[in-house]
């Protein structure tokens, strides 16, 4: 059985980020997940790409349903136009370079389509 805070940068990026009022305080997703990071300790980035990298690894064989089971009432990286994959990526990008949230919103563009 997986421990509860496994993926606890996870869940505070979905549950306080991305969550159904998303679009009521951002522009976009990246927006969203750059304002996590600026607002976030340094370590609490690193584990997120960490646990971005170790979920990606422990469910590659049915990434987006473990994806969606868990986070599904919230977000889902396909209302973005994105993978999980795609969406883990972009994240990670994001904590590299908060500033360069801008280049991921072609996903925001395209979801609205």
């Amino acid at each position: 059985m997986a421990n509860k805070e496994e993926f606890e940068e996870i869940d505070r990026l979905i549950g306080a980020y991305l969550n159904q009022d998303l679009h009521e305080f951002y522009g976009s997703v990246g927006e969203a997940v750059a304002d996590k990071v600026r607002h976030s300790h340094t370590g609490d980035n690193n584990r997120l790409a960490e646990e971005t990298a170790l979920f990606e690894s422990r469910y590659h064989n049915d990434l987006e349903a473990e994806f969606k089971r868990r986070y599904g009432f919230d977000f889902t990286p396909a209302a973005n136009g994105q993978t999980v994959m795609e969406f883990f990526d972009m994240v990670r990008r994001i904590i590299a370079d908060p500033e360069n949230y801008a280049a991921f919103d072609t996903y925001a563009r395209a979801a609205k389509k």
